[in-house]
């Protein structure tokens, strides 16, 4: 029996698939879900959408998760023996940020194999769009974290790098000071990689220290969440952020509901 591995990149404007055939030393199988033109519906040009304000840059959560269910679909219509994977390993778009509330995770735990992923989860997200990488609308709240760290020198030797406007610490200050009750029911905040894996998880996944130090908020050090820069971003934000872990740890076998419903 072959040993597959699949590799999932969930990026701007598509979600990329590489199944490999270990045991061959070949590419087994290679995918990609566009955005723009296989999920319409969410009119994205190039996988984004854009505001009056130039700088302003989401996209819509619900539609990296619709992309997830077209390829497990799309697994079964081309015979894809998914049965034989063995691991699971993925990456996504940095910086991004995903606002959930607090029945995610309930839900996540009790997915109804007669329904869609989509339908299912529509109503679990704080905001319905995600700020990501290209968004450049946060220059005060940048300040006004760096203030609050002690200057530019400060802030680099807590979490390695200057305030810059797309990292997830002054996306979430922005979020908190512009929409003060969506922040409140936030139960969760996570990164792109991090919510794609906790769909594939049936859970909240953790963040990796690679893609938690690009968001102001760890500490590259110690590599645990830094009490005063959570501080000087918003209130309570400890009790919204997953676990950090290493970028190779194993954190868990797929969901049931994937098992259950593709194998």
């Amino acid at each position: 029996m072959s040993n597959l591995f699949l590799g999932l990149d969930c990026s701007t404007q598509s979600l990329t698939v590489v199944i490999i055939d270990y045991d061959a030393g070949k590419i087994l199988y290679k995918l990609k879900i566009k955005f723009d033109t296989d999920l319409p519906q969410y009119h994205t040009k190039n996988g984004v959408i854009t505001f009056e304000d130039e700088k302003v840059v989401h996209s819509y959560p619900l539609m990296w998760v619709e992309a997830l269910e077209l390829l497990f679909n799309r697994f079964i219509q081309e015979s894809v023996p998914i049965e034989k994977i063995k691991t699971i390993s993925g990456s996504a778009q940095q910086h991004g940020t995903v606002y959930l509330n607090k029945q995610f995770e309930k839900r996540l735990q009790n997915l109804n194999t007669n329904d869609s992923m989509v339908n299912q989860l529509r109503d679990r997200f704080s905001r319905i769009t995600s700020p990501i990488w290209m968004d450049s609308s946060t220059s005060k709240h940048c300040e006004e974290i760096r203030e609050r760290l002690g200057g530019v020198k400060e802030t680099i030797k807590i979490t390695s790098s200057n305030t810059f406007e797309r990292f997830s610490g002054p996306q979430i200050r922005k979020f908190y000071q512009e929409n003060p009750n969506g922040y409140k029911n936030t139960a969760i905040i996570h990164l792109v990689s991090s919510f794609m894996v906790s769909i594939l998880l049936g859970r909240n996944a953790p963040i990796d220290h690679g893609d938690g130090a690009g968001m102001n908020l760890m500490n590259i050090n110690t590599k645990k969440w830094d009490e005063k820069a959570l501080n000087a971003t918003t209130p309570n934000l400890a009790k919204k952020l997953p676990l950090l872990a290493n970028s190779s740890d194993i954190i868990g076998k797929i969901s049931l509901y994937f098992f259950k419903k593709y194998c």
